[in-house]
């Protein structure tokens, strides 16, 4: 049994219009944040990009097996490769989980 997780992302140069949604309310709300306590601090952050998170378990002989599995999920149901990437971490499930 393998741990497997998932990380898909939005490729470089395509809009993103959830991230640029999110800094606008977080910067709403730092700047009322900031009218409260009278400080005139700019803006210490920036959002670079909102994906998707999966982790999953996976029963495969071994570790290049259980890529491929999710490699193939990714192809065919989970990553639209013309606008997405992703990275894919397997490590071995630890013995209690099982």
């Amino acid at each position: 049994m393998y741990d497997v997780e998932l990380i898909v992302l939005p490729r470089e140069g395509v809009l993103d219009p959830q991230s640029d949604a999110v800094a606008e309310s977080l910067r709403t709300l730092e700047a009322a944040d900031q009218d409260a306590s009278g400080d005139s601090g700019a803006a210490a952050f920036e959002v670079e990009c909102i994906g998707r998170y999966l982790k999953m378990k996976i029963d495969a002989a071994s570790a290049d097996e259980a890529r491929s599995r999710v490699e193939s999920f990714c192809d065919r149901l989970l990553v639209n490769p013309s606008l997405e990437r992703h990275r894919i971490e397997v490590s071995p499930s630890a013995k209690d989980d099982q």
